[in-house]
């Protein structure tokens, strides 16, 4: 078999291929290439015994490596305000540098060293300088001279031991999460083990989770279990509450006394599906113990019970 590929240059479009296959032996009209006949790197071959093929792209002409983007540098935000105040001190010493070597240049020019005439005698402050015969390079070698001299004076200033001290800092917290009871798995029978050290001050800084039904951040179950909506917490205890009449005292101290002796996780699931049926109820208008609220606007919208907040709320959820 004689045969040659007629098709485009290596791009990124990895649903998209275009191409001729012209053959020479046997003599077989030209077929058009689609992205039906190519197969991308790292592809498996299934549900077939033989195949004839060749190789259009390698290394990084292939579609998967040319469409990977560039990797993104993380920081953390103490990081980032680090990065800006050696900025700032950068800037801020090489000012104080420049102002203070042209004052020192002024200062030894006004008071320069001088040899008497008939004396022999030297005039000025001679610790200044050296020798006085010596050719000078003029105001603006001086002011070169200052600069450099006071830029390493001033190196204090740029903390380049903070950023070391950080970095120590983070292995050591490293360390410490690694040997955490707490975070010790029973059932994988292993300890928590930290790929990266440079994000660990943004641990705990999460208040809110929103995820898909799927759940993969932890297990691959998702149960409903709470909400809170417009100042009014929606979970077990609220509903239990809320369903008990003011005179009743009685049914109140049977609810309070189960809810002391049951846990707080209901391993049916039945309790999502209680506070999702309240919430119904409180949408539909056929709870309307709710105490409304004050009128509350935001351009068009007009809110005044929390029938109207729970009706914006699920659509948010559903948008």
């Amino acid at each position: 078999m004689k045969m040659h590929l007629r098709c485009e240059k290596p791009n990124n479009k990895i649903y998209q291929f275009e191409g001729s296959l012209n053959f020479e032996k046997p003599e077989i009209p030209t077929m058009k290439a689609t992205i039906q006949q190519f197969m991308l790197r790292g592809s498996v071959l299934a549900n077939t015994d033989w195949a004839i093929g060749l190789v259009v792209y390698a290394g990084h002409d292939t579609k998967l490596l040319q469409n990977m983007g560039k990797s993104k540098y993380k920081q953390t935000h103490i990081e980032k305000t680090l990065n800006k105040v050696v900025i700032f001190l950068i800037i801020f010493q090489t000012v104080l540098c420049i102002i203070t070597a042209v004052l020192a240049a002024d200062y030894n020019n006004r008071h320069e060293i001088e040899i008497l005439d008939d004396s022999n005698k030297v005039s000025g402050f001679t610790y200044l300088e050296g020798d006085p015969n010596e050719a000078k390079g003029g105001v603006f070698m001086e002011d070169i001279y200052g600069f450099l001299k006071f830029f390493l004076l001033l190196s204090s200033i740029l903390p380049i031991s903070l950023l070391v001290s950080l970095e120590i800092i983070k292995v050591l917290q490293a360390i410490w999460i690694v040997n955490d009871a707490k975070m010790f798995s029973v059932e994988l029978d292993q300890k928590c083990k930290v790929m990266s050290v440079s994000l660990n001050e943004e641990l705990g800084l999460i208040n809110n989770i929103f995820t898909d039904k799927t759940g993969t951040l932890t297990t691959n179950e998702m149960v409903f279990k709470a909400c809170a909506v417009a100042k009014v917490k929606y979970d077990k205890k609220s509903i239990q509450y809320m369903h008990v009449d003011d005179n009743s005292d009685e049914e109140y101290k049977n609810i309070h006394n189960a809810d002391k002796a049951n846990s707080d996780l209901d391993e049916s699931g039945n309790e999502g599906e209680d506070v999702l049926n309240t919430m119904k109820k409180i949408l539909n208008g056929k709870d309307d113990r709710q105490e409304n609220y004050n009128e509350y606007r935001f351009g068009n919208i007009r809110i005044t019970k929390q029938s109207d907040f729970l009706h914006y709320f699920w659509t948010a959820l559903c948008l």
